[in-house]
């Protein structure tokens, strides 16, 4: 059976192709086919004509679809199969997800106008981080928030989260129930999760993917009396102030530049807003870190994943130097030498936990996840 699987982000959706054997298992880790296309953010002209083409380009016949989708609300904690239903209650999600939402409902839809009747399964970011409690979940808001607008953290990143964890487990050779761990997903969008016995018990990223530490172009967690300020004094519009938060702030706020190996150039080139930027960057995602250390006895094995997280040897470095009252303590060659596409254990003999970096695979976990049906 040939699996489609489109993972779709804010400017650009991956396409890759795995076949499953007889007994609905993936054959194989690496898809036997992958292509990535891009668009102008917010294009979403552009987007539909970049995907429909794409679609009429693949090389084989594919019997399943399988799409990421960032948020599943309260309604969808497992993969299901895409119908109509489906469809109008994920277009009720895009106010909560701006960025990725719309894209995966375009992707959807042109496969139905693309490739027919084909079985289309949706795989949610949201569904791995069920397993939170209560307390966990909801915010420090009057309760009949809670209750009636369904407002509490939903987490996302979840399918990074899952194929992680699994690939820890077998890394240490142990079971995946019974692993403890903090992963870094650090990409455009960014979060980290607090794993304990293989389940997602807290993580950083909350009702919408805003929520959290800084990223490339979105705040992460701010004083929410900013915008009240800012509604009071400068009448900026809801749609204005989510342009800000989205798609303005983070590092691009700070210096202009959203790209985080842009910013260490600049950053190495003695640029004062991109040492600003970084510096902000790397405390906040260390104060993170060490709040997550809470849910444990011991310090976990640190996990470094996604695009910043794979390969920005510096960031890492600087994190870690931040930890070091932890007993945390990276070998600063074994950093350095991590190759992109291997996963590597970076710290020194000396550290009071292993720390990582592990290749994220969103695009098999999704694969895995459709087989089912």
């Amino acid at each position: 059976m040939a699996v489609l699987v489109l993972n779709a982000g804010s400017s650009n959706l991956k396409a890759s192709i795995f076949r499953s054997d007889q007994e609905g298992k993936i054959s194989s880790s690496t898809p036997v086919w992958t292509k990535k296309v891009k668009w102008q953010k917010s294009d979403l002209g552009d987007c539909k004509a970049q995907i429909e083409e794409l679609l009429k380009s693949l090389p084989d016949k594919i019997d399943v679809v399988a799409h990421r989708v960032v948020h599943g609300g309260d309604k969808y904690n497992q993969a299901c199969i895409i119908d109509e239903t489906v469809l109008e209650d994920l277009k009720k999600l895009i106010e909560l997800a701006p960025l990725h939402e719309p894209v995966s409902i375009i992707a959807i839809e042109c496969v139905s106008n693309t490739l027919g009747k084909v079985k289309q399964i949706a795989v949610f970011d949201t569904a791995f981080h069920k397993s939170m409690s209560e307390a966990a979940r909801v915010y420090p808001l009057p309760y009949e928030w809670y209750e009636k607008f369904k407002i509490h953290r939903f987490g996302f990143h979840g399918l990074s989260y899952k194929y992680v964890s699994s690939r820890l487990a077998e890394i240490q050779d142990s079971e995946k129930s019974s692993l403890d761990a903090i992963i870094c997903h650090l990409g455009n969008g960014a979060s980290l999760c607090a794993i304990k016995n293989g389940s997602s018990v807290f993580t950083t990223m909350g009702f919408t993917p805003m929520d959290g530490i800084m990223m490339g172009t979105r705040s992460g967690s701010i004083d929410p009396g900013i915008i009240l300020y800012l509604q009071k004094h400068e009448q900026f519009t809801i749609d204005q102030l989510q342009e800000f938060l989205n798609e303005n702030s983070g590092l691009k706020g700070i210096c202009g530049e959203s790209d985080m190996q842009e910013v260490e150039r600049l950053f190495l080139s003695g640029d004062r807003r991109a040492m600003l930027a970084l510096e902000i960057y790397v405390q906040r995602l260390a104060f993170a870190i060490s709040s997550l250390f809470t849910y444990y006895q011991t310090v976990p094995p640190i996990v470094f994943t996604g695009g910043i997280g794979e390969n920005s040897s510096l960031v890492r470095q600087r994190v870690c130097e931040k930890l070091v009252y932890t007993g945390v303590e990276l070998d600063l060659d074994l950093n350095k030498n991590c190759k992109s596409g291997v996963d590597c254990s970076i710290s020194s003999k000396r550290s009071s936990a292993t720390i990582l970096v592990i290749q994220s695979k969103e695009d098999l976990a999704i694969a895995e996840e459709s087989t089912g049906f």
